[in-house]
């Protein structure tokens, strides 16, 4: 029995492996998947979903993005979110957005202008940085401590 079909299948077999591999890889940097992390993201934000948007983040900043956010279904209402469209530099996409919000219990409208840093990884894009470049950042006030009796101490 020859050797050729079983080495014509299997070089068949690696270049089909080798390009599903290359086109997995092109994928985490297709822009349309960004555009779809972004839209996700910021929805949730924009619905009070904050535990939804966090899976975008990369996990060491889980923590703190949470604690950031933790006041939002609370005390924070989202009224309107505007995107800024991608900027990419050095590997790295930016993205602005313009929240305007209010507290719960008041009627004054703010603003802020939060930017995040995105990069793509092995699957999908990830948020490695927020921070809040402009305007009331109290978007991100953490939740008050509670003091030793129990009490939410005041500020």
């Amino acid at each position: 029995m020859s050797t050729a079909p079983r080495t014509t299948t299997a070089l068949a077999a690696f270049a089909t492996l080798s390009a599903l591999l290359c086109l997995s890889g092109c994928a985490s940097l297709n822009p349309h998947k960004l555009d779809d992390t972004l839209a996700a993201f910021h929805d949730d934000l924009r619905w009070g979903r904050p535990e939804w948007a966090e899976r975008a983040m990369v996990a060491s900043l889980r923590a703190d993005f949470n604690a950031r956010h933790a006041q939002w279904a609370e005390r924070i209402r989202i009224a309107d979110l505007d995107v800024e469209a991608p900027r990419s530099r050095n590997g790295r996409t930016i993205v602005r957005a313009r929240y305007t919000w209010s507290f719960i219990d008041e009627v004054e409208q703010r603003e802020t202008v939060v930017e995040t840093r995105w990069s793509p990884g092995a699957i999908e894009w990830t948020c490695d940085e927020e921070r809040v470049v402009s305007g009331d950042r109290r978007l991100f006030e953490r939740r008050p401590a509670a003091s030793n009796n129990g009490a939410i101490a005041s500020r």
